[in-house]
């Protein structure tokens, strides 16, 4: 193995690392069914960490046998990471549907609601216009009523003051 794939090995090792403790500062906010996601997304990471580590570990000892079980060790690794990638990928679609699902669900709940409204004008409106024509016409009623005492005190009072 070369000093190339050396210094690899140590630069993705410590990307790993520093990938996993982002992740970990954020999974405090993770609801549950997506912390569930990260655990075994972290598990898959941490074993590919492992893996490269004991690759970097058996390369270092530089012999021919150890050589041929880091590069093996160093497929294991790969694989490890495509599984992770198909959990983290599983984690960014399950939390982008999660959003677009509460956002459909507020659209139909406010579509719901507007026509809950229109339901309720619809059948109020003829409750509502009987009321209304009751209620003018006796408000006319006392109106007039209201018009005519005067009328009659303005009279009364009138001829008080002519006699």
């Amino acid at each position: 193995m070369n000093d190339d794939i050396k210094q690899e090995l140590k630069k993705t090792k410590e990307a790993l690392g520093d990938l996993i403790d982002a992740i970990e500062d954020k999974a405090e906010d993770f609801s549950e069914d997506v912390a569930e996601t990260w655990n075994k997304a972290k598990v898959q990471m941490v074993k590919t960490r492992g893996h490269l580590a004991e690759s970097l570990r058996k390369q270092e000892a530089s012999l021919e046998k150890l050589d041929l079980q880091a590069h093996l060790g160093i497929m294991e690794a790969r694989d490890h990471w495509n599984k992770f990638h198909e959990d983290i990928s599983d984690l960014v679609h399950h939390v982008t549907n999660r959003s677009h699902t509460a956002f459909d669900y507020a659209r139909v709940q406010a579509n719901l609601a507007k026509m809950e409204a229109r339901d309720f004008i619809e059948k109020a409106e003829p409750e509502i216009e009987k009321d209304f024509h009751q209620s003018k016409e006796k408000a006319e009623k006392l109106s007039k009523s209201a018009v005519m005492e005067v009328r009659k005190i303005a009279e009364s009072l009138r001829k008080r003051f002519e006699d």
